[in-house]
């Protein structure tokens, strides 16, 4: 079985833990899947995400034709192959020339992507009608599509954890407390910075941890406790290892139903416990089994950092549990026959 998969660009997580992790295990089941992404990538290095929507948008409209000419290849290429993988949208927020693909088509979703401009809302049902099945992350994205009458598929982001796996050393200097992500969604870290400054106060050993493409401008946090790692493919595994404790706060809307918990996936492949906001799935996936905390306000947050700063013991146990809960639920190795099957229901 021939397949081609329809990214949105070389660095878009999407692309890379949606799509691209699967390809040499699903061509051990003699499924080849070749990737196509836009020479302009959707995201770049996500300079803009520091501003407002409105000028986020710009840098997307003002390339829009180059955009959607660069999925041409991608298009012809699709009427050489069995199956045609879509991940998210061709135009952020716009329904363009997906359904010039070839049939089959697959549509697939990890984020609440309808909700990116309210002008366009009503954008992600039309693609979705276009296709012959769906793939969404978690099931509150499945259940906004169900409208669609599409064949319809859960299947969360996988983590590879023969390359995400715990560290080998025990012991540093400083307890880190740590966080992944873009600076786009700095907005949630910074949400709980005052939870951090009393942490910091307390244990003056405590530091947080970012991994990111541009360093945080927190307003008052003490530099000398706040390290940046620069984001990249190949030290992001070894930057979060480096942490003692993973956090993912968010706010509870929508758009925070339709994450698929990837960051707290991450930690837990890492055996750290995780601090985070019980907020869509990552409800689900605390309550697979005792891997760390859903905090709900500001002294819920402070009351569970403080208890895994205190214990070494709980971290670990923790740690292990969510370890396990990956490798038992969440793995590429448990993902790839799922995405096989599905494969296999168009033949």
């Amino acid at each position: 079985m021939n397949i081609t998969a329809i990214t949105g660009g070389e660095n878009e997580p999407s692309a890379r833990f949606r799509v691209r992790q699967y390809i040499n295990g699903l061509a051990e089941y003699n499924i080849n899947v070749s990737e196509y992404y836009p020479f302009i990538s959707k995201s770049g290095r996500y300079w803009y995400h520091k501003y407002s929507l409105p000028v986020q948008a710009i840098p997307q409209l003002g390339t829009a034709g180059l955009r959607i000419a660069s999925r041409i290849p991608a298009i012809i290429q699709s009427y050489r192959s069995d199956i045609t993988w879509i991940q998210r949208e061709f135009l952020t927020a716009f329904a363009t020339t997906e359904g010039l693909t070839n049939r089959p088509r697959i549509f697939d979703v990890d984020d609440a992507i309808w909700l990116r401009l309210k002008a366009t809302e009503n954008f992600a049902q039309k693609i979705v009608r276009k296709m012959d099945g769906l793939i969404c992350g978690n099931s509150w994205l499945a259940n906004h599509f169900e409208g669609c009458n599409v064949p319809t598929w859960i299947l969360p982001t996988g983590v590879d954890t023969e390359r995400w796996y715990p560290r080998s050393f025990s012991s540093q200097e400083c307890l880190y407390i740590g966080w992944i992500g873009t600076s786009g969604n700095y907005k949630y870290l910074y949400d709980v910075e005052n939870v951090l400054l009393y942490l910091f106060e307390k244990f003056p050993f405590v530091k947080l941890l970012v991994v990111a493409d541009t360093p945080p401008l927190f307003t008052r946090l003490p530099a000398q406790n706040v390290c940046f790692f620069p984001w990249s493919p190949e030290t992001e595994v070894q930057a979060v290892q480096k942490m003692d404790i993973g956090i993912m706060p968010l706010h509870d809307t929508k758009w925070e139903k339709g994450k698929c918990s990837f960051k707290m996936l991450q930690y837990m492949a890492t055996g750290i416990p995780v601090v985070v906001s019980p907020t869509g799935m990552n409800k689900e996936v605390l309550g697979k089994d005792e891997i760390g905390f859903g905090p709900r306000n500001y002294t819920e947050w402070i009351d569970t950092l403080a208890a895994l700063v205190d214990s070494a013991a709980l971290r670990k146990q923790m740690g292990e549990k969510g370890r396990t809960v990956v490798e038992q639920h969440y793995s590429v190795e448990k993902i790839i026959p799922r995405l096989v099957d599905i494969f296999n229901s168009f033949t």
